[in-house]
Order: C-alpha cells, then structure tokens, then sequence
C-alpha cells in the first residue's frame, strides 16, 4: 500500500504517489477515455488516491473524464483541480484569470463537471499579476467557508506570492515543475515553502515522460504532442539531452527479481522493502510466470493457446488410448491402460520436449518405438486444437526476448535461487542475461546443474570453508558425486524412523513441539513430504491436534526429484531465513 502524507499543516493528507491525469484528455498525444478511465481506477486499487486534474485540460474535458472515473468511489479519492487558465470552448487561449468573481463562476463549473460536492484541494493554477494575490485568495477561502473546497493550494507562484497569499489563509500546498532536469525550485520556493509549513507537490518529476527513456527521436512524438513545443524536446537539444537521461538511467535502473516462484520473488522483495524503505522500480515474477507474460500475447497472435497440466494428462490419455486400439503399442502395451499411466506419460512427453528431443531421434531401447509413436501423437493433437505445451511457450518466450531485448535493456536482472533443469530453461535463461543491463543469480550450493547452463567463463565454484554443524555438511554435500568424509554428528540433523504414516505425522508434530520449546519459531520450520498424496491428510490432522499453527503452499506437491526441495529447507535453517522465502517447496508441506 501506498505511504500517505500530510500536505501543509492543515489537515490536508494524501497518497505520497499521486496520478496526474492532465496527459489523458490533451497535450501528450493520442488519448483513450477507457484506457484512462481503467488506469485511475488501477491506481485507486493500488493506493494511489492523489488525483490531479484542472479545468482547462481539454476544456473541461478532463474533469469529466476524472468525474466519470471516480463516480462510486469519491470517498477513496484526494481530489485536486485548478483554475485560472481561462480558455475559449474551441480551445484558444483567453488568458490569466485571477478575479474574485471568475474564482467563483470557475469553482461552480468544476463541481458540476467533476460530479462532487466538495474539492478537497483547490489551485490557483497560475497567479494573474494584474490582480492582487490577497483578492484572489480571500475569495478562494469564501470557498473553503461554504464548504466548497478544503484546502488551497497554488501552482508556480514566487516566494513572496506565497508569503503574501498564505498571510491571507493557510496555503496548504505549492504545485511547481521539479525533476532532476527541473530544479528552479531549489533556490528560493523549497526553503520558502519549508519555513512557512506548506507541503510540496512537484509535477512532471519524470521531465515529462523524457527520463523514462521511452523517447529517444522526435518521431517517438506524436503530431500533436505538445512537448514538441519546448526547446529541451526540440532536435537540437534532444540528442544532448538524451546522453544526461541515460547517464540518470544507469544510476537507477530498474530491478526485475525473477523467483522460482512468484512468492519467493515476493519474499525477497518485502526484504528489500525492509531494509532500504520502499520498492520503488522493482518488479517480481515467478519463473513460470514471466514466461507466460511474453509467451502467452505472443502465441495469441498466432491464434494458439497454453494447456494446462491437466490438458497435458488428457492428451497423454488421448493417444495412448488411440495407439493401444490400433495395438501401435508394445512396450507399454501391457500398462497403457492403467490408471497412472497417462500422468507419467505426460511428465515424460513433457521431459522430452524440453528436452527439445523430436520423434525421429529417440532409440536404442525398447520403448523407443513406442514413446516416438506417442509423442508424435502429442504434438499432432495439439496442432490441431491450436494448444502448446510448456516447453513451446519456453521457446516463444525465447523468441520474444531475442525480437526485442530492449524490454531488458535497462533492467537488472535478479535470477533467484532459480533452477535450471532442461535445455529450453537455459535457452530462455541465457536470452534474459544477455538482454538484461545487469544480471545477479543466486544459485545454492552443489546445483552444478544450473551452473553449468548460466555460467560463461567461470573458474569454478569458490572455494569454501569447511562446514561446521552436521546440518551445514548435508546442505554442501547434497549434490556430491564422491563420498564425503565422515564428520561428527550432531543434533542439527535427527534421523528417526516410526511404523505407519499416521505415528510418523504424530511424531512430526511432537519434533515439531520440541523445537518450539526450544524457542525456535513456527515460522521457521518446515516439514517436506515425499509423498504428500498419502501424508498430507494424516500429517494435517496430527498438527491440528497439537495446536501447532500449519500454512500449506499451494503448488508443493512435487518437489524436484534432484533434491532442490531439500536443499531449499537446509539453507531455510542453516541461514536462518524465513521459511516463506521458499515457500515454493517449504512451510509445513513440502516433499521428502
């Protein structure tokens, strides 16, 4: 959520983040009322409630526009509109209007169009210098007594405007251009606002979209953008400009985190919230889910769709059946029929494909025949209902990066503890670190697998001290092909044994007790279960008894076969780490 901020010392609070809506009905281009409609109400969602507007954009255009939008949700809202700007019907210019009696005729037009009974923070979007200041604010504060208008503010007024005005009521907020290219404020409005307790809201802090690096050419300009108008986005400057832009650019380039799952990507980022304040310009995504972001529009395109697990089941199901009926199948002819069949059947179609082994090349065993029958059958049915399997989308993924890296170019990459278990993943992998501005991968320890298909160059693992605990020997060791040397042991590991999967979840839970006992918390345990068909219910019913508090993740049913799902809980507690961070595999049902 949204930080919220006092704005003056009135009483007058908003979003720290507020939404300028001036560029959605003129001036930036071509404009899109259910695409903006659709925007503010993304924002109210997020806690982005400051929603700034003005009577001369669009001609009034835009305050209907923003009326439209918050119509049902004026309680979520910080409202703030201008006037003073006085233009024609058509749009020409009519001038500065500061006079009392237009303050009023402007305030009524703005209610009306906004749809609101009250503006909770009123501009004076530019000051007229042939009307005093005090005029002008006196009738402005006439409005705040019939209950109009809550708070004033001004817009790009001087020092001594804003002494004289705020003499005559209480300013609580000075709008004026500010960004890292804009920084007239500095010298005399920041101290001024500061001393006299009037908050501060600068417009246009990305430089009018230009630090954003979204316009790089005149062209990226529409004919009837208005910033062309200016001298800093004309030709002769542009290019200038350009090269300070990226020099700003590379000092804060976004973070992308990249998880094994959308919640460990999570998990990483509410530390970095933790420890720096905020996550601004960090985005996360699963694995999986980042491949289907630039998959899934890609193939839509094309007119195909992903299938899901269970769609894969069904045509695993579907051609074994229509072989085993032509009796096109031997070496699985004697199971093709049972129950499990077409569920692992599936999971090897799928290990084959990304894999990126096609029908014509598997043999040498006696299933060959049979298992280049069935997936050419695979691939035939999902032709033909227009649906693509995973490792498909891994390859559209793929091809979307390479069609355009600039979508990365100026983000650095964080590939969390993610792993690498076919050819399609590296594929995929190594296209988003060569795209990337910056890449940091954290991989754990002994997955030489991974490291194998991300590094480039490297001399080798580093080499490490000898572990000390029981527990920190078995997370190094895990993946060793050579036999460890004996260590001491110690109660970091406990191995134990019971009869029955109902007195192995009772004695689980009584484990369970005893560490907490100890003083470890629950959040920091974690139980992983081989094979959760058979130990979920029995292991459920056993915490619940003990009272022990137990969050079960979704999508943990199947740990990797490789150990990942242990190896994730041995670094959970020998780095002391949470063990939501992998939640992926851990917190009270797992695997092993």
């Amino acid at each position: 959520m949204i930080e919220r901020r006092a704005l003056g010392s009135q009483g007058l609070e908003v979003s720290a983040q507020g939404l300028g809506c001036m560029g959605m009905s003129e001036f930036y281009g071509t404009t899109d009322e259910a695409e903006s409609i659709a925007t503010i109400h993304r924002a109210l969602d997020r806690g982005v409630t400051f929603l700034d507007t003005a009577d001369m954009y669009g001609v009034g255009a835009n305050e209907r526009l923003v009326g439209k939008a918050i119509a049902g949700r004026r309680d979520e809202v910080d409202l703030a509109t201008k006037f003073g700007i006085e233009r024609n019907p058509d749009g020409s210019w009519i001038g500065i209007n500061g006079r009392p009696e237009y303050v009023k005729s402007a305030c009524e037009a703005s209610l009306q169009r906004l749809g609101v009974e009250v503006i909770d923070l009123y501009y004076q979007h530019r000051v007229d210098n042939t009307v005093p200041i005090e005029e002008t604010v006196g009738a402005m504060s006439e409005l705040v007594d019939e209950g109009k208008v809550r708070f004033l503010g001004l817009s790009e007024a001087g020092p001594e405007t804003i002494r004289r005005a705020h003499a005559v009521h209480p300013i609580s907020a000075l709008q004026s251009e500010y960004s890292l290219w804009s920084r007239e404020p500095e010298a005399e409005i920041l101290p001024t606002v500061r001393e006299l307790r009037i908050g501060f809201v600068p417009y246009s802090p990305l430089g009018r979209g230009f630090l954003t690096g979204s316009y790089r050419t005149a062209a990226d300009f529409g004919e009837d953008d208005r910033r062309m108008a200016f001298p800093r986005f004309q030709e002769e400057n542009l290019e200038r400009n350009l090269c300070l832009a990226d020099e700003v650019r590379s000092l804060a380039s976004p973070l992308l985190i990249v998880g094994t799952s959308r919640p460990a990507a999570d998990e990483f980022a509410l530390r970095l919230a933790a420890d720096r304040g905020a996550t601004f310009g960090v985005s996360r995504a699963g694995f999986t889910e980042l491949v289907a972001k630039l998959a899934v529009p890609a193939l839509a395109r094309t007119g195909l769709a992903p299938s899901a697990p269970l769609s894969d089941e069904a045509v695993a199901a579907r051609v074994a059946d229509v072989l085993l009926t032509r009796d096109k199948l031997e070496y699985f002819g004697p199971v093709a029929d049972m129950p499990g069949f077409p569920r692992a059947l599936a999971r090897t179609l799928a290990d084959l494909r990304m894999a990126g082994v096609s029908p014509d090349r598997l043999s040498g065993h006696a299933a060959s025949a049979d298992l280049s029958a069935l997936l050419e059958r695979a691939i035939e049915e999902r032709r033909n209902a227009g649906a693509v399997d995973y490792a498909t989308m891994l390859a559209a993924a793929t091809d979307e990066i390479t069609r355009a890296p600039h979508v990365f170019a100026d983000r650095t990459v964080v590939l969390l503890d993610v792993a690498i278990s076919s050819n399609a993943d590296a594929r995929f992998a190594r296209a988003l670190i060569a795209a990337a501005a910056f890449t940091i991968i954290t991989i754990p320890t002994g997955d030489l697998r991974t490291r194998r298909a991300l590094e480039s160059g490297s001399t080798g693992p580093p080499t490490r001290p000898e572990a000390a605990s029981a527990l920190s020997r078995l997370q190094e060791r895990l993946f060793a092909s050579e036999q460890p040397v004996a260590g001491v042991s110690d109660d970091s590991v406990v191995l134990f044994s019971a009869p029955g999967e109902g007195r192995e979840a009772v004695e689980i839970a009584r484990r369970l007790l005893q560490e907490a006992s100890r003083g470890v918390p629950f959040d920091e345990m974690a139980v992983l279960l081989r094979a959760p068909q058979t130990y979920l219910g029995v292991l459920e019913h056993a915490l619940d008894r003990a009272g022990i508090p137990a969050w079960f993740h979704r999508g943990t049913r199947r740990p990797d076969p490789a150990g990942r799902a242990l190896l994730a809980l041995l670094a959970c507690a020998d780095e002391e780490l949470s063990a939501r961070r992998f939640a992926e595999y851990v917190s009270l049902a797992a695997g092993g």
